[in-house]
């Protein structure tokens, strides 16, 4: 996409917005790093024989957790 873009602004002599193409990387950089925290925290469930039963025992036992905690 960035070549695309770029080659489109040398056609129409448009000059090259770099505040706009580091403001995309960054985001990029974000999301990127969104999904390698997701990825990870997903790995237990993906590798359980029955990941939609470890996830809900998971999520299950936090809530209980977060009940003792409060009382």
């Amino acid at each position: 996409m960035g070549f695309a873009m770029r080659l489109i602004e040398k056609i129409t002599g448009t000059p090259h917005r770099h505040d706009i193409a580091d403001s995309v990387h960054t985001a990029a950089a974000g999301v990127s790093r969104s999904v390698d925290r997701l990825s990870a925290a997903l790995k237990p469930y993906v590798k359980a024989d029955e990941p939609l039963v470890a996830l809900m025992t998971d999520v299950f036992n936090k809530l209980q957790l977060k009940s003792k905690l409060r009382q």
